[in-house]
C-alpha cells in the first residue's frame, strides 16, 4: 500500500513535470516570436524616422528654393515699377 501511494505521488511528479515543462517550451518559443517581431518593428520605426528625416530635409531645400524664387519675383516687380515711374514722367 506505501508503494502505491508513493508511485502515485510520483506519477503526480512526472506529470507536473511534463506539463511545466511543455508550457515552458511553447512560452520560450513565444517570447522568441516577440523578441523577432520587437526587432522588427524596431529596424521598421529607425527606417521611418530616416526617411522623415530625409523628407524634412528636401523639404528645408525646396522651402528655401521658394524664398529665392519670390524674392527674385520681387526685385523683377520692383525694377518693372520703378521702369513705369520713369516712362511716366
Amino acid at each position: 500500500m506505501k508503494k502505491e501511494v508513493v508511485v502515485k505521488q510520483m506519477m503526480a511528479i512526472v506529470v507536473c513535470v511534463v506539463f511545466l515543462s511543455s508550457c515552458g517550451g511553447s512560452a520560450g518559443s513565444r517570447l522568441d516570436e516577440l523578441e523577432a517581431k520587437n526587432n522588427a518593428l524596431t529596424q521598421r520605426v529607425k527606417t521611418l524616422e530616416e526617411q522623415l528625416l530625409a523628407a524634412e530635409k528636401r523639404l528645408i531645400v525646396h522651402e528655401q528654393a521658394m524664398q529665392t524664387v519670390h524674392s527674385r519675383q520681387r526685385d523683377i516687380e520692383n525694377y518693372l515699377n520703378k521702369l513705369q515711374v520713369s516712362r511716366g514722367r
